[in-house]
Parts: C-alpha cells; sequence; structure tokens
C-alpha cells in the first residue's frame, strides 16, 4: 500500500546575498520535483518561498536545492525529504550573473557543484545514474522557476562541475554546459522532461 501524504513542511525564508541589489521581502513560488506516492510517476509540485529577494532566479535556484519534508504515516509517523532535486548529499549552487534585457528577457548564469553528491552515490552505474538523474531534475526544476518568473520568456545557463561520467548510462547526456542557453524551447530541456517527468500522464495539474 501506498504512503499517504499527511502535509507538507514548507521551506522557510531563503536568502541570497547579492551585490549592488536592492531586496524587498515577498512570497514567490519556486518548483520541486518529487515522486507521486501514488503512482511513482516523478512530478513538480510549486511551493511558496518568503525570501528577501535581491535576485529572484538565484533566490529560486536556492529554494528548489533544499529538502522539501513531507509527513508520513505508515508504518511510522515520520519526515522525510522528498525533493529528488536535494538527495543526502546537496548540489552547491552558485551565483554567476543575472539581467533583464530591453526587450524583457530575464538572464541568469549560474554554477551547480556536484562532487559531494557523486561521491556519496558512488562510481558505480546505478550509484552515477543516481547523480545523473538528480542533476537533471535540479536542472528542470530552475528552469521552470525561470519559466513561472518570466511568462516563459527567459535564458539560463548552468554548468556543473563534478558530474561522474556517463558512459553506460541511459537516457539523454546531461552537458557540463552548452553553447546555448536553456529556453523554453530548448530541445535538451524537452528530452530531459519526456525522459523523466509524469512518464504516465499522472500528475496532478495544478501543484
Amino acid at each position: 500500500m501506498k504512503t499517504t501524504l499527511i502535509a507538507l513542511c514548507l521551506a522557510s525564508t531563503a536568502t541570497l546575498a547579492a551585490p549592488a541589489h536592492a531586496t524587498v521581502e515577498g512570497y514567490i513560488l519556486y518548483n520541486v520535483p518529487y515522486q507521486s506516492l501514488q503512482t511513482d510517476d516523478i512530478c513538480f509540485m510549486r511551493l511558496p518561498l518568503l525570501a528577501s529577494f535581491g535576485i529572484p532566479p538565484a533566490n529560486l535556484a536556492q529554494a528548489s536545492l533544499q529538502p522539501t519534508a513531507i509527513l508520513k504515516d505508515y508504518p511510522a509517523y515520520e519526515y522525510v525529504n522528498v525533493n529528488l532535486a536535494a538527495p543526502a548529499r546537496l548540489m552547491v549552487h552558485t551565483y554567476v550573473s543575472d539581467a533583464i534585457t530591453d526587450n524583457g528577457v530575464w538572464e541568469y548564469a549560474m554554477k551547480l557543484d556536484a562532487r559531494a553528491l557523486a561521491a556519496h552515490n558512488g562510481y558505480t552505474v546505478a550509484g552515477r545514474q543516481r547523480t545523473i538523474t538528480a542533476a537533471k531534475l535540479a536542472l528542470l526544476a530552475i528552469a521552470r522557476n525561470m519559466h513561472d518568473l518570466s511568462g516563459g520568456n527567459y535564458r539560463l545557463r548552468v554548468t556543473f562541475t563534478g558530474l561522474p561520467t556517463q558512459i553506460g548510462l541511459s537516457g539523454t547526456r546531461l552537458y557540463t554546459s552548452t553553447s546555448y542557453p536553456y529556453t523554453s524551447s530548448s530541445p535538451l530541456l524537452a528530452a530531459y522532461e519526456r525522459e523523466l517527468i509524469d512518464r504516465e500522464g499522472t500528475c496532478p495539474d495544478n501543484l
């Protein structure tokens, strides 16, 4: 029997120190990839973040990379982390740059350090697959944040460090960096979505 979801323990206030940017307090939604307790599909939920915003894409990226706890009622009452982009060893986010162009395009560049996660998962095929899957889900969550923030008008650059070799792994290759930024029409993002998200078509529409 699948475990029943009792309550969400939402992430608390997140802040990011950023030079030369004024800040403002407010709520905003960020994305978390989780595995459905009913179907085992990977889905996304949007959760509210209360933060002191200097650079919204950075705040949202940090939130999506933090554990998200739920209370499970079987076999024991306990809180467990369901954020598949924030497993036992977290990927470390580093801000690089941000801008809003004259045409209203939201641009954000960042780095994700996966070395601790890769070492924790190990370098067997199964361990490397877990690391690459978590990194893809983190990228998808951050891209969804950018899409929501910009109304789909964004350019996102993510550079990974510490990814294990992908020789022998299944799925579309995850690149350390790309020549072109990710956008709402990125073929790579679409490939990762098809590979990982809502493959059975059972995810709720409006979480």
